[in-house]
């Protein structure tokens, strides 16, 4: 039987390639607390390259504590994340 199920994109990836497709300024937090803040050129499974001012820094993933836009968002930035949410991740079969 083949899998029919559509392949579900991370979260983190869908943040990811929305921040580099649309040249969202965005902050990263790493987990030492140190804060980056630019744009998001490219990522892959275990990376971010990012830039600011004209410097690359390429950041390992499992470094990153947390990131966000720095501009606001359609949604206004109260509600960012809802782009985001995918609501089906989260619901629970029917037993």
């Amino acid at each position: 039987m083949a899998n029919t199920r559509k392949k579900k994109i991370k979260l983190t990836d869908r943040y990811l390639a929305e921040a580099r497709e649309g040249g969202l300024p965005s902050s990263l937090y790493l987990v030492n607390g140190f804060q980056l803040k630019g744009e998001v050129m490219e990522f892959d499974d275990e990376s971010v390259l990012f830039k600011h001012k004209g410097v690359h820094q390429l950041v390992m993933r499992s470094a990153v504590a947390s990131m966000y836009p720095l501009a606001k968002t359609r949604q206004g930035e109260d509600e960012w994340w809802r782009a985001y949410y995918d609501a089906e991740a989260v619901k629970t079969p029917d037993a």
